[in-house]
């Protein structure tokens, strides 16, 4: 059964942040729009700071308190992560960075080195599936359960410590995506869908994020920050989602 908690949080979902897109991160074209520049970030990242909500840690929120939070993810495990790392701290902030653990130590992603530095210095280390599959929902529940063991088991091997915190690829999920999500040990599920409440299933607490692509507005990144305009960017994102998993796989089929 589903509970929607108390708590409302803002997650605001990065993925690349460089001037050199070709150097970091994923290649293919529908990974470009999410490649931020530095000056973009850091624009975003000055009007987050203005908000009178702080950056918070996953680690420090009350779920079940009438509060409001805010946290900042970045999913794929690019290797720009460590400047990302770097202007943040700048703030007094710590991240959540979510690694697809079949691209470490290859071009354009970290290290076991780049992964073990981050966790040092405070920022939080969690999954982002063994192999980025691009629905992950299509998988069998063996299939996603075998995702998540692996990725967690490499990292916990890197970090000495236990995986609790992940996000699912294409940020879209099913019963059986949580399930087998608990099942691997993982606590904390991050989505792409853009809610404020997080809810719990499973026993997995699940929460909704932004994803700003490239050339979002300052007013957006503002509005998103204090909590406001999430109704519209849901139906956008359920809108958005008929039309890539429904409408254009049937307009092929018929030919139109």
């Amino acid at each position: 059964m589903k509970k929607t908690l108390n708590v409302s949080i803002s997650t605001f979902l990065y993925h690349e942040v460089t001037d050199c897109p070709s150097e970091s991160g994923f290649q293919q074209k529908t990974a470009i729009p999410y490649k931020h520049t530095l000056k973009e970030f850091k624009r975003d990242l000055n009007i987050i700071n203005e908000s009178h909500i702080g950056v918070s840690s996953i680690n420090n929120i009350k779920l079940n308190a009438e509060n409001d939070h805010l946290l900042l993810t970045f999913d794929d495990g690019g290797k720009s992560s460590m400047v990302i790392a770097n202007m943040i701290e700048e703030y007094g902030w710590r991240g959540h960075f979510f690694i697809t653990t079949s691209m470490i130590g290859c071009k354009g992603f970290l290290s076991i080195s780049d992964i073990r530095l981050l966790s040092q210095r405070g920022h939080f280390i969690g999954s982002h599936s063994h192999t980025h599959p691009r629905v992950f929902y299509n998988l069998s529940y063996k299939e996603q359960l075998e995702e998540w063991r692996t990725s967690n088991d490499i990292l916990e091997s890197i970090l000495n410590k236990k995986i609790y915190i992940a996000s699912v690829p294409g940020g879209h999920m099913n019963n059986d995506t949580i399930l087998s999500a608990n099942h691997a040990g993982i606590n904390y599920l991050f989505t792409s869908d853009p809610f404020l409440k997080p809810y719990a299933k499973n026993n997995v607490v699940c929460f909704g994020r932004y994803c700003p692509k490239k050339n979002t507005s300052a007013t957006k990144i503002k509005n998103i920050s204090i909590h406001k305009g999430y109704v519209k960017e849901m139906t956008l994102r359920k809108t958005k989602n008929f039309l890539k998993y429904i409408y254009y796989p049937l307009r092929n089929l018929l030919g139109k």
